[in-house]
């Protein structure tokens, strides 16, 4: 989805202008659904892609620094604890 900005001398007092009226419906009901206004779900979905990149840049940052046998050594560990434990998803 890629919404667009409102023009400054628009009326729309949203930000954000929403391809389709559906969309747009569905967007409401999601959002009533969870107590929350149209602008506080914008908010959230902003504050998750925040955190997302954050994430993203703080892994390539440690995977710039790490050292790929270890880290195989990491997860090969995980993975018998995992079969050791019968976790979904586990490789035999």
């Amino acid at each position: 989805m890629r919404p667009k900005h409102s023009s400054v001398g628009g009326s729309d007092k949203s930000l954000i202008r929403w391809r389709g009226q559906q969309k747009l419906e569905r967007v409401r009901q999601i959002a009533s659904r969870s107590g929350q206004s149209l602008n506080q779900m914008v908010n959230s979905w902003a504050d998750m892609v925040i955190a997302q990149s954050d994430a993203e840049a703080s892994f390539l940052a440690a995977a710039a620094r790490g050292n790929p046998e270890r880290g195989l050594r990491l997860i090969e560990k995980l993975n018998r604890q995992d079969r050791k434990n019968r976790i979904s998803g586990a490789k035999p």
